[in-house]
């Protein structure tokens, strides 16, 4: 599992390097968009569990829940610790620039499939399935 996030991470870094003007902190910025990437699935996961199970959801009063801000510090450690800590992005990159050209192809491909899937079902729960939900306010 270690091993397909940290390609996850390889692709994103070498899309961010490859399409940016200019190319410093290609690192920072390919962290950024996965911590981007997870806040979109996990939002998404949570409005589908509300919707599925009919739950309420409870809605505050246009703050951001703690919930958010503690997700948002454990998805930035966690991140910092696995690709930026003792510089270990280098390696990542060295390791996965050794690979055959059509696995990276094909792997560019997945990565990019599965990015996509996130941010279309993330754009569909704000735009159709929050409609749908049944809210309780605080």
């Amino acid at each position: 599992m270690l091993k397909a996030y940290q390609y996850f991470f390889y692709k994103t870094y070498k899309f961010i390097k490859n399409n940016s003007i200019p190319n410093l902190w290609s690192q920072w910025r390919a962290i950024a968009s996965m911590i981007i990437l997870e806040i979109f699935l996990i939002n998404s996961i949570i409005v589908y569990f509300h919707y599925f199970t009919g739950i309420q959801k409870d809605v505050t009063n246009g703050g951001i829940q703690p919930f958010g801000i503690i997700m948002l510090f454990i998805l930035a450690g966690f991140n910092y610790y696995i690709f930026d800590h003792k510089s270990k992005w280098k390696n990542i990159i060295k390791k996965y620039d050794n690979l055959p050209k059509r696995k990276v192809d094909t792997g560019g491909i997945l990565v990019a499939i599965i990015s996509i899937a996130i941010i279309a079902s993330y754009f569909f729960c704000i735009f159709y399935v929050m409609g749908q939900l049944k809210y309780k306010i605080d």
